[in-house]
C-alpha cells in the first residue's frame, strides 16, 4: 500500500489541533476520530473534546448517540493549503 504526503500531514494536524484543545481545556479528554450517530448515519469528527460531565454519561460508547461538546472539528487539507474548520461547536470556525 502507497501512502500519500496528505494522509501523513492530515494526521499530524489533526494532533495539532487536539493538543492545542488540551493545552487550554483544564478537564476533559481530547478524542480523536470520535464517532457520533446522526440522522444520515455515523459521522466522525477529526477531533473532539469531551468534558468529564459528558464522559459520566457516555464514557467510550462508540458510537456516541449524542456528540461531546466540541465534535466537529475537521482537518481539511488541499493540496498544500490547510484549514481548521470548527462547526456545530462553542469555538469560532479556525482558518
Amino acid at each position: 500500500m502507497e501512502w500519500s504526503q496528505v494522509i501523513n500531514n492530515h494526521g499530524r494536524l489533526q494532533y495539532e489541533v487536539g493538543a492545542l484543545i488540551d493545552k487550554n481545556k483544564g478537564s476533559g479528554k481530547i478524542i480523536m476520530e470520535c464517532s457520533i450517530e446522526t440522522s444520515d448515519g455515523v459521522k466522525v469528527a477529526d477531533v473532539a473534546w469531551a468534558s468529564d460531565e459528558f464522559l459520566k454519561s457516555y464514557a467510550y460508547d462508540t458510537p456516541y448517540i449524542k456528540a461531546p461538546e466540541i465534535r466537529t472539528i475537521g482537518v481539511r487539507t488541499i493540496g498544500v493549503r490547510v484549514k481548521y474548520i470548527s462547526l456545530n461547536s462553542t469555538l469560532p470556525p479556525i482558518i
